[in-house]
């Protein structure tokens, strides 16, 4: 394998001649850690950086065209290796991303940009596999001794009473959190009045939810990065989990200091990522 990765990085392969310390402009670029089967791909057989440029900027007007799906995905599919080497080499600020990729921070782009990184399909997996898992880590949770029982124990309440599969889901990977020691607040922020002004400025990354009272105020979330809203107008908490989850991989974040066993459990566990030689390869 030794042999192989220096034959491929002398015929340029981009994820490996990154790298090297040979290129020194390059050096403190990051290796891929998330189980990434594409983190640095080459362009497209017959594409160019000029020709894979002007279909970014086509993009920009085919994003905002009603029923344009398909054409919006080819081209963001085109693009891929352009966009990463942006996201990876760049570092791009999420303010000149979303400028640059407004169709990046669309709910259906972030699950098939996870599945260009990983060949994962990203919203069926983690909500198959949680569902599997759940009844093994509610018989965890009740044995939870301590305050983080104590905790567990109160928000498990909310399953004596039949709120449906979401509120099930939702509540696991609250009761997830705690039992991890960590807290739900580094994540989740609730504001039960919907007409709440919040600085979000101060929010590096966060799922901010609103309203969903028994008075039948609407729950709405809504995802935060950098101090900026990406994405809103979710409707329940397991979206803007599954959704921040993808975001992390596409702009090649880090996950947070506070919650790194939690998002640990949703690479691992829910979605089966694990940083293994064997599950690598290049084209």
């Amino acid at each position: 394998m030794a042999s192989y990765r220096k034959k491929l990085k002398q015929l340029g392969c981009p994820e490996l001649s990154v790298n090297t310390s040979t290129h020194s402009r390059y050096a403190v670029v990051k290796k891929p850690h998330k189980a990434e089967l594409n983190y640095l791909p080459p362009h497209p057989e017959g594409q160019t950086a000029e020709s894979l440029e002007q279909i970014c900027e086509e993009l920009l007007g085919d994003v905002y065209i009603r029923d344009n799906l398909r054409v919006v995905n080819e081209k963001m599919a085109t693009t891929f290796s352009i966009r990463r080497q942006e996201i990876v080499k760049e570092s791009l600020a999420v303010d000149v991303l979303m400028l640059r990729w407004p169709a990046l921070f669309h709910v259906t782009q972030i699950k098939e940009e996870f599945k260009r990184l990983t060949a994962v399909d990203l919203e069926s997996t983690f909500i198959g596999n949680l569902d599997k898992v759940m009844a093994n880590l509610l018989g965890l949770f009740h044995a939870k001794g301590g305050i983080a029982g104590y905790k567990i124990r109160e928000t498990m309440k909310l399953l004596d009473q039949d709120h449906g599969v979401d509120i099930r889901r939702e509540v696991v990977i609250r009761c997830l959190i705690v039992y991890l020691s960590e807290n739900i607040e580094d994540l989740i922020e609730h504001y039960q009045d919907t007409t709440a002004v919040e600085d979000i400025a101060e929010h590096s990354l966060k799922i901010i939810t609103r309203g969903g009272a028994p008075d039948g105020t609407p729950f709405d979330a809504e995802i935060v990065l950098d101090g900026i809203r990406v994405l809103g107008g979710l409707s329940s908490l397991m979206s803007p989990c599954i959704s921040l989850f993808g975001l992390i991989y596409s702009l090649d974040l880090c996950y947070p200091k506070g919650l790194k066993y939690t998002f640990e459990f949703f690479q691992k566990v829910l979605l089966n990522l694990v940083q293994n030689c064997h599950q690598r390869f290049y084209h």
